[in-house]
């Protein structure tokens, strides 16, 4: 890929110092603007000299073959976020409701799950609690976590701990 970028550099400033040469050599008049002029040109056709032997049906494919993958990879990494986007959102909402309840003095275990909205941004589902305490530690955890994280209470899953 390189080799053409080097002959068309060399190419393009061969023409350049050719062009300053042989208007150098004439001397000034109208015949002096013609040779400007043919310079000027000689210079252009080595600028455009690379696009002259372009294949516009190769072109036109290359182009489509990229818009197909570009598409392909933005789906992906499209998916990939949108995986990344959950598992931040669970982790989390896991979190807050474990530092929540270390502020009541009570040990849980809490795994949250979280899914997408109307095909959308995801958000916190249901959770998963581990707990051995008493119903009223459950009871206010559980207002917690509703009020809070928007999981309502039949969508919280108790449990003994693990």
């Amino acid at each position: 890929m390189l080799d053409w970028l080097y002959k068309w550099i060399v190419a393009v400033t061969a023409a350049g110092i050719l062009a300053a040469v042989a208007t150098s050599l004439v001397q000034s008049g109208p015949i002096r603007k013609v040779a400007q002029m043919t310079a000027g040109l000689v210079i252009i056709l080595a600028v455009i000299s690379p696009f002259t032997g372009l294949d516009v049906g190769k072109l036109s494919l290359y182009t489509t073959q990229y818009d197909a993958l570009k598409n392909n990879y933005s789906e992906k990494i499209g998916q990939v976020n949108d995986k990344y986007v959950k598992a931040i959102i669970q982790d989390r909402t896991s979190e807050y409701i474990l530092n929540k309840a270390r502020e009541l003095g009570l040990e849980i275990q809490v795994r949250v799950e979280a899914r997408p909205v109307d095909g959308g941004y995801p958000y916190p589902w249901s959770a998963e609690i581990y707990y051995d305490g008493d119903a009223a530690g459950r009871n206010a955890v559980s207002r917690i976590i509703e009020s809070e994280c928007a999981i309502p209470a039949n969508r919280q899953y108790w449990k003994t701990k693990r």
